[in-house]
């Protein structure tokens, strides 16, 4: 899409402008989900979810949630963008460090590329 398009849609109300370069349709959600994913793929982080996150989606959780916001937990180097935080209305971004997640003795170049291994086995999966 050209930048006079893309500038068109913004001007009419159409497009609503996240970061530089980021954009939503108007009235559209932004689930946590999808920033997960734009942050795996096109801003290439090594940031992947864990904790009490990835026992959720595994569905291996019991614990309630009496907050009406979902923290999701994200490891890895790289650091969370500020932006993060502001594009979802139900959802909060908690980071850690890869050792946290891999343990406190890893190599940063092993834990790397072993967060990058399992992003790329979970999206082989959907």
């Amino acid at each position: 899409m050209s930048g006079h398009a893309i500038d068109n849609l913004i001007k009419s109300k159409q497009f609503t402008s996240l970061k530089n370069g980021v954009y939503k349709r108007e009235r559209s959600s932004v689930a946590w989900g999808d920033v997960v994913y734009f942050l795996q793929r096109n801003d290439a982080t090594d940031l992947t979810i864990g904790g009490i996150t990835a026992l959720q989606l595994l569905k291996l959780s019991h614990y309630l949630s009496f907050s009406d916001k979902r923290i999701v937990q994200l490891y890895g180097q790289d650091p969370l963008l500020t932006w993060a935080n502001r594009v979802t209305y139900d959802s909060f971004f908690q980071k850690g460090n890869a050792s946290d997640l891999l343990g406190r003795a890893t190599d940063p170049l092993l834990a790397k590329q072993i967060v990058s291994e399992t992003n790329e086995s979970i999206y082989e999966d959907i």
